[in-house]
């Protein structure tokens, strides 16, 4: 799921959640990439397409833990020069 979840409402990011445990079979993976706000809370923030969102990535891993996923790797990465935000990405796999 890269970036896809960026431009979810908040209150509607647990749903995609669900989706992903759904689709997947036990032990399936799910990479997930997005924006994150480091010590805020989720931040709108204006995009080219539609409103975004940036997430802390506690609480993107949490809802995960949720919603069925056992967390197996986060990245956080320090953003580039012309890019504004840092970048997250959760590894995590669907339990049984």
């Amino acid at each position: 799921s890269w970036y896809s979840v960026i431009h979810t409402p908040p209150q509607d990011v647990p749903s995609y959640f669900d989706e992903f445990r759904r689709v997947l079979t036990p032990g399936g993976h799910l990479l997930l990439g997005f924006f994150e706000s480091g010590d805020d809370p989720v931040t709108e923030f204006d995009h080219k397409v539609v409103t975004a969102y940036r997430w802390p990535i506690e609480d993107l891993a949490k809802m995960a833990a949720e919603a069925g996923f056992a967390e197996v790797g986060r990245m956080l990465r320090e953003p580039r020069e012309g890019e504004r935000f840092r970048q997250g990405r959760l590894l995590m796999r669907r339990d049984s």
